[in-house]
């Protein structure tokens, strides 16, 4: 802990500083119920889930919007300039 102070630049009292946080590390903190905090953790990993899927689903869209984009006439126009690859290029093409 003395050296991740050190790091974050801390210059006065580092040892006893970082004593102080080690002990404070170590008392009990305050708990929720055992049945509160599975179901929190059940509720966390499901929104984890859910956050995944979204994910995967960006993905996917993603791949599906460039591959129909370079099917269409006006991609080697619109992706000879400088910073339109496939995505940029099927949004810029979408807002004519």
């Amino acid at each position: 802990m003395s050296a991740a102070l050190r790091k974050a630049r801390r210059k006065r009292s580092v040892d006893e500083l970082a004593a102080e946080n080690a002990d404070n590390l170590r008392v009990p903190q305050l708990r929720q119920p055992s049945q509160v905090e599975k179901a929190f953790g059940r509720q966390a990993l499901a929104l984890l889930a859910m956050l995944n899927s979204a994910c995967v689903g960006a993905d996917d869209l993603e791949h599906a919007a460039a591959e129909e984009f370079r099917k269409h006439p006006d991609y080697a126009v619109i992706t000879s300039f400088p910073g339109l690859a496939d995505l940029a290029g099927a949004r810029v093409l979408a807002d004519r």
